[in-house]
């Protein structure tokens, strides 16, 4: 490689090292002593190939006067100067990690065994009659996998469900029916049982997001209905598309980068005690964010192709068990602050329909065939038992609850007209169109088990809090 070359190189290390020094969330897809290790390596491959070749041209050449600037042509002092730049960061990487490491990894551990024993029994109970609820209908039983942290990965937008199922009919003219066919939402809305399992199987129905979460509990009540060919279409979609081990199934997660992605959400808090915040928001706010206040917060950054909403949600709800709190960082509607405010996933939903647009008027909160990743992220943690506030910098913010308060009685139809307005003047501008283009190459129970991992050095608390010891 010639010496320009090698140089180039070597900014480009140095640059992304400073990015390492200041966010743990720009370490993608590995262990961050890992990735500095392999950093590196690559850096004192570069200087070893630029010394053989600087061997080779002054065998071969004469030495010619220089008269090019150094920028132009860097010297092989400037490209000295640069390595050993990058071997300083490196080293101050290395020094704000390190600490934290062992740490970090047994907590990640511990979520990830967690996860994985919840994970296996998510097909059984929508494909049969693995779970049941208590006789008060408050807690959910797990018959294999014990109640476990991760337990409205599975249950959740169960009470969301049980909520609309009898209001479908006035919802999906709330939605516009059969004028915003296209969007995943007015599809799960559709009374009309037959021409619901189409959209699915042929439609814009998927089953890879809190909608599709939604469209799947609605099809395990009709793989029990009275109609046998409702109950037979509804159990054959369940089992053609639930499977776990298939890639692009709706309920298929990458663990390694799932592990990845719960590590650094581990090293932040560790760091970072007193301001464990996820920003949430569409990909251009939180990048703007990360442009301006690069480690205020952490947000979700794994490799773009591992990216799908059961990731997304797996990471959420972990961030919600460490401590987190959920910080929107755009401005939202009143109605749909409104909502927020209440804690009741159902109401929340019912603005999102109003919401509702044709393809080509895309909003903060549909996409063209979809809610927007950060409503369907919100509907998620409100399903979750977070509870809610409006700060004072005109941001919401959802923070997690160790046991579950009951939201407040509110009545459908009661924040808004079918469409707000305008935006704030502030606002940012509407999200990108599809889906999948949202994201970032970023229950409720009355027992349940301490939400928060204890992060400080006293270890007696730390196992007494989740058994970590």
């Amino acid at each position: 490689m010639d010496r320009e070359n090698t140089f180039r190189q070597l900014q480009i290390y140095s640059d992304l090292l400073d990015k390492l020094i200041e966010d743990v969330a720009q370490f993608e897809s590995r262990h961050p002593m890992d990735y500095l290790q392999s950093i590196e390596i690559a850096v004192t491959n570069l200087l070893v190939d630029h010394a053989n070749s600087g061997l080779n041209a002054s065998s071969a050449e004469c030495p010619e006067t220089k008269t090019a600037s150094p920028t132009d042509h860097p010297s092989v002092t400037d490209v000295e100067s640069m390595a050993v730049i990058c071997q300083e960061k490196l080293q101050k990487c290395r020094q704000k990690y390190e600490p934290y490491c062992e740490k970090a990894e047994k907590i990640t551990r511990k979520l990830m065994t967690e996860f994985q024993d919840t994970y296996p029994v998510l097909g059984n109970y929508y494909t049969s009659g693995e779970f049941r609820y208590d006789k008060k209908g408050t807690r959910l039983l797990f018959r294999h996998a014990g109640l476990s942290l991760f337990n409205h990965y599975v249950s959740d937008q169960m009470n969301t469900w049980q909520t609309i199922r009898f209001d479908l009919p006035r919802l999906y003219h709330l939605s516009g029916g059969k004028k915003n066919a296209h969007n995943a939402l007015t599809n799960l809305l559709n009374p009309d049982n037959d021409q619901f399992i189409d959209a699915i199987e042929f439609g814009p129905l998927g089953l890879h997001d809190e909608i599709g979460q939604l469209a799947i509990l609605r099809l395990r009540e009709l793989s029990f209905s009275a109609d046998k060919g409702e109950k037979v279409n509804a159990y054959k979609v369940l089992k053609r598309y639930l499977s776990l081990q298939v890639k692009d199934a709706p309920l298929y997660i990458d663990f390694k980068a799932l592990e990845i992605e719960i590590l650094k959400l581990a090293f932040y808090a560790l760091m970072h005690p007193d301001n464990k915040i996820v920003w949430l928001g569409t990909s251009r706010a939180v990048n703007a964010m990360i442009n301006h206040h690069a480690g205020d917060a952490i947000y979700l950054n794994p490799e773009p192709a591992k990216l799908n909403w059961q990731l997304n949600k797996a990471w959420l709800l972990a961030a919600r068990i460490l401590g987190y709190r959920f910080e929107l960082v755009e401005q939202h509607f009143p109605n749909i602050e409104a909502a927020m405010l209440t804690r009741n996933p159902a109401l929340f939903l019912e603005e999102l329909i109003k919401e509702m647009r044709s393809p080509a008027f895309v909003s903060q909160y549909n996409g063209s065939d979809a809610p927007t990743s950060t409503a369907q992220e919100v509907l998620l943690l409100l399903s979750a038992g977070c509870s809610v506030r409006k700060q004072t910098n005109g941001r919401m913010c959802l923070l997690p609850a160790s046991s579950f308060e009951a939201p407040g009685k509110s009545h459908y139809g009661r924040f808004s007209k079918a469409h707000s307005y305008s935006f704030f003047p502030t606002s940012s501008p509407p999200p990108l169109e599809q889906r999948h283009h949202h994201f970032l190459p970023p229950g409720q129970e009355n027992d349940s088990p301490s939400l928060v991992l204890s992060l400080t050095d006293n270890e007696t608390s730390e196992s007494t809090s989740i058994g970590l010891s």
